[in-house]
C-alpha cells in the first residue's frame, strides 16, 4: 500500500484484526489510516496500491491531492456498486 508522502519517516504500529487494518503512530498512538478487511482496492499498480484507491479508507490529516483522489475513487465505487451489485454492493 502506498500513503500519502506525508507520512515519510514516521514509524507506525501495525494492527490487523478481521474487520480491519489499521497503522498507528508509534509515539502519539494516533491512528493515521485505517480501512476495512477484505480489502477492496481499485487501480492496482505492479505490487502496490494507492492508499486513496482503497474502499473505505480513512487518513489523518490528507492532503488536498489525496483528498481529491479518494473523492474520485469513491465516486467509482458508487458507480461500480449499481453497475455490479454482487461484486460491489456490501456498502462499505
Amino acid at each position: 500500500m502506498r500513503l500519502p508522502t506525508t507520512f515519510g519517516g514516521r514509524e507506525f504500529y501495525r494492527t490487523i484484526t478481521d474487520d480491519e487494518f489499521l497503522l498507528s503512530d508509534i509515539t502519539t498512538g494516533e491512528v493515521v489510516v485505517s480501512f476495512p478487511l477484505p480489502m477492496v482496492a481499485l487501480r492496482i499498480r505492479r505490487r502496490h496500491v494507492a492508499s486513496y484507491a482503497i474502499r473505505g479508507i480513512h487518513v489523518a490529516n490528507p492532503t488536498k491531492q489525496w483528498a481529491r483522489k479518494t473523492a474520485e475513487h469513491v465516486a467509482e465505487f458508487a458507480r461500480r456498486r449499481e453497475a455490479v451489485p454482487e461484486v460491489f454492493g456490501d456498502g462499505r
